[in-house]
């Protein structure tokens, strides 16, 4: 599948049923104000295409715990949509939340 999500666009909040395609790297980093983060990319698809979903912080935990693997079934309620460098991106933003849903 090729190309973002037909109905997503940059600023915009995301509603997503979608399949887990591939786990990125953990990374570890330091924030500005000296507090530290983790950060996980993963790429997700449905029929109308694929995107990047980043988890942020506590939410790698469900990679980190094997709540997620590869084929796993998510949900994104009211997440943030944005372009990156490598297209659009979906993460849940303040008020969103993503979730792992039974196969």
């Amino acid at each position: 599948m090729a190309g973002p999500h037909v109905d997503l666009y940059e600023g915009g909040e995301a509603l997503l049923a979608v399949r887990l395609d591939r786990i990125g790297t953990l990374r570890e980093f330091t924030r500005k104000d000296g507090s530290q983060g983790r950060v996980v990319n993963l790429m997700v698809s449905d029929a109308s295409g694929n995107c990047r979903l980043v988890l942020w912080d506590e939410e790698v935990e469900m990679v980190t715990a094997g709540r997620v693997e590869v084929g796993s079934p998510l949900r994104v309620i009211d997440g943030y949509v944005r372009r990156g460098r490598y297209g659009i991106e979906v993460s849940s933003g303040k008020w969103g939340v993503i979730l792992p849903q039974e196969p």
